[in-house]
């Protein structure tokens, strides 16, 4: 729906696992929009493949839920993933997404679940100033370099844990 108020070029790429019904409610949206020759439904690759297939594109959708409350506080791979390879990224407003752009708020924006008008809004100031668009795809790569990395986290998990196990030994 937010890919229907964008004006100029652009091109819609989804990948994943759904239904064919998912797929063809997909298609008849971008039908509806004027831009299904746009429109692009990609299957699951494997993930030794899944940083190249990514770096294709300019932005990340995170678009989750808040509803049920694990949707609201969790943080899914794809939102530590597009900036990894790259990708500014478009975030709706859970807690768990909230807290990843107040990391790095330089790396996308936030906008309410549902709020097709803000996304549409949003994404289109990047399609009219391409600088804007990139200053995000680096601060997200900056990031995932100095934030969201496994060797920068290791020392948080580890002390972690062992916070755990001395408070069960006593």
């Amino acid at each position: 729906r937010a890919a229907a108020l964008l004006r100029g070029d652009f091109q819609l790429h989804l990948r994943g696992s759904a239904p064919p019904s998912v797929h063809e409610r997909v298609l008849a949206l971008a039908a509806a929009g004027g831009f299904r020759e746009r429109c692009f439904l990609h299957p699951q690759v494997e993930p030794e493949e899944l940083f190249e297939r990514t770096a294709e594109h300019d932005v990340g959708l995170a678009l989750e839920r808040r509803e049920p409350l694990n949707r609201d506080l969790c943080i899914t791979n794809k939102i530590l993933c597009y900036p990894m390879a790259g990708l500014a990224v478009a975030v709706t407003r859970t807690r768990g997404q909230t807290w990843v752009m107040e990391q790095a708020p330089g790396m996308g924006f936030l906008y309410a679940p549902g709020d097709v008008a803000a996304l549409a809004r949003n994404v289109q100031a990047w399609m009219d100033d391409p600088s804007a668009l990139r200053e995000a795809r680096r601060a997200a790569r900056q990031a995932a370099e100095e934030h969201f990395c496994w060797e920068r986290q290791v020392p948080v998990f580890l002390g972690c844990v062992e916070r755990a196990l001395s408070q069960s030994s006593s």
